[in-house]
C-alpha cells in the first residue's frame, strides 16, 4: 500500500531519531487518525463493576487492592445498590464482577446478581469476570454456571511457575499454579477456552526478561487472547524492592517489546497491552471509567470512575432510601479533561496511546497531567513504534536506541 512504498523509498540515518519519528507519524496519521473515537462525558454508564467482597485466597507480592480492604460486605445492600442502577439506567448492557477480593469466593452473592440482572434486564446483558482461577473445592459449580450464563472471563496469571508461584502466591502461603491450570482444564470440558476466557499478566520487571517464555507458555495452555498491563508500584508492591514488585524500566524493554509483538502475529494470538503500539487507546481519553461510561460500586454503593476503591475517584452515590443516583458532574468532567486532545505534547506524539493510565499518573505526582512524568515511558513508545516498523520492512538492523 501508498504507507509501505513511502517507508520503503524513504530510508532513513539511523543516527537521527527524529526522521524515524516523522515517518512513524507519517504512518500513524494516514493509518489510524480518522478512526479515534471521540466521547461526550455521560451521567448514564454502560457498564457497572461490582465489589463483591475484599478477601482474596491469593496474596500477591504487588497487590494495589490491599490498602483499601476494610472488612465485610452487606451482602443485600449490594444487591439493593445494583438493583437501583439498573432500574435507572436503561444503557447498562455489562454487569462485571472485578474488586478488592477474589469475586469467586463470593459466588452466592453473583448467582444472585446474576439472577437479579437477567430479570430487570430481559437477557439483554453481557457478564464479565476478571478472576485468579482459583476456585476451590466447588470449581464445576461455578465454571458450570460461569458457561452456562456465557460470561467473558480475564483469567489473571503472571506465566510458568517460576512467575507464577512467586508473584501470584496463595494468601496461606503455597504454589497456585496448579490450581489455575486445574481451572483451565475444567473450562476446556466445555470446549474450546477460547470461548470462555482470555489470559492477562501483569508486566513486572521480572516478566519484561521473560516476555517470550510466558507468550510461549500462555500459547501451550491453548490461549489466542492475551493481554498484559504494567505493574504499578502501589499496595503490597510499596514493601517490597526487587524485579518482580517493580515495574521494568521502559527504555530497557524497547527489544523485548518489538520480539512479542512479532511472536504474536507469527503465532497467531491475539496479543496487546501496555507498550503495544499496534493497538493503543483510539479514543480521545485513556479510560472509559473517566467519563463515566462505566463505573465502580463499592461496599458503601459509591460511585468511582477508577477500578480502584479510592475516594479520589468518588463520582457519585447511591441513595438507598430515595433509590435515586446522585452523581457529581464537576468530579467527572475534571476527569474527562485529561485526555490526549487537551495536552500538546501528546496532540503531536506519533503513537496516540490516549496518554496512559490516568490512576498511574495520578499516584505518581497526584496529578491527572501526564507531562513529565511519563517521559520515559513515551520516549519507549516512539522507539517501539520505529523500531517495530523497521522491523516488519525488513529493516531490523537499523539502530534506533540512544
Amino acid at each position: 500500500d501508498k504507507e509501505y512504498s513511502y517507508l520503503l523509498s524513504h530510508k532513513i540515518s539511523d543516527e537521527n531519531l527524529l526522521p524515524n519519528l516523522l515517518l512513524a507519524n507519517f504512518y500513524v496519521t494516514n493509518k489510524e487518525e480518522q478512526n479515534i473515537t471521540i466521547y461526550e462525558p455521560s451521567d448514564e454508564p454502560y457498564e457497572l463493576t461490582v465489589y463483591l467482597g475484599d478477601y482474596c485466597n491469593l496474596n500477591c507480592i504487588y497487590c494495589f487492592a490491599t490498602p483499601y480492604r476494610k472488612g465485610n460486605f452487606d451482602k443485600d445492600k449490594i444487591k439493593t445498590g445494583v438493583k437501583i442502577m439498573l432500574e435507572k439506567y436503561n444503557k447498562i448492557n455489562v454487569i462485571s464482577f472485578f474488586g478488592n477480593g477474589e469475586p469467586t469466593l463470593y459466588f452466592d452473592l453473583l448467582e444472585e446478581i446474576v439472577n437479579i440482572t437477567k430479570k430487570i434486564k430481559s437477557g439483554n446483558i453481557k457478564f464479565h469476570l476478571t478472576t485468579n482461577g482459583v476456585f476451590g473445592k466447588d470449581i464445576d459449580k461455578k465454571v458450570k454456571f460461569l458457561v452456562d450464563n456465557n460470561f467473558s472471563i480475564q483469567l489473571s496469571m503472571d506465566g510458568p511457575s517460576y512467575i507464577q508461584n512467586i508473584q501470584r502466591p496463595l494468601s496461606k502461603k503455597g504454589e497456585s499454579l496448579n490450581y489455575v491450570i486445574n481451572t483451565i482444564n475444567k473450562f476446556k470440558e466445555y470446549g474450546d477456552i477460547n470461548k470462555y476466557c482470555y489470559v492477562r499478566f501483569t508486566l513486572s520487571a521480572f516478566v519484561s526478561k521473560n516476555l517470550i517464555e510466558v507468550i510461549k507458555f500462555f500459547k501451550g495452555l491453548g490461549f489466542k487472547k492475551i493481554r498484559f498491563a504494567e505493574l504499578i508500584k502501589q499496595g503490597n508492591a510499596n514493601i517490597r524492592d526487587n524485579e518482580f514488585t517493580n515495574p521494568p524500566e521502559p527504555n530497557k524493554i524497547v527489544n523485548d517489546i518489538v520480539n512479542i509483538l512479532l511472536l504474536s502475529e507469527e503465532m497467531n494470538i491475539d496479543l496487546s497491552g501496555d507498550y503495544d503500539i499496534r493497538r493503543v487507546t483510539r479514543s480521545i481519553f485513556p479510560c472509559t471509567n473517566m467519563s463515566g461510561l462505566s463505573a465502580t460500586m463499592n461496599k458503601d454503593l459509591e460511585l468511582l470512575s477508577c477500578l480502584e476503591d479510592n475516594k479520589d475517584y468518588l463520582i457519585g452515590k447511591i441513595n438507598v432510601e430515595t433509590s435515586n443516583v446522585e452523581i457529581d458532574k464537576n468530579k467527572q468532567l475534571k476527569f474527562y479533561k485529561r485526555n490526549m486532545f487537551s495536552l500538546d505534547n501528546c496532540v503531536k506524539c506519533p503513537v496516540k496511546c490516549g496518554g496512559g493510565c490516568t490512576h498511574y499518573s495520578y499516584i505518581k505526582n497526584n496529578s491527572l497531567n501526564v507531562s513529565g512524568e511519563y517521559q520515559e515511558k513515551c520516549d519507549a513508545l516512539r522507539l517501539i513504534l520505529a523500531k517495530y516498523l523497521y522491523t516488519k520492512l525488513g529493516e531490523a538492523n537499523v539502530n534506533i536506541e540512544r
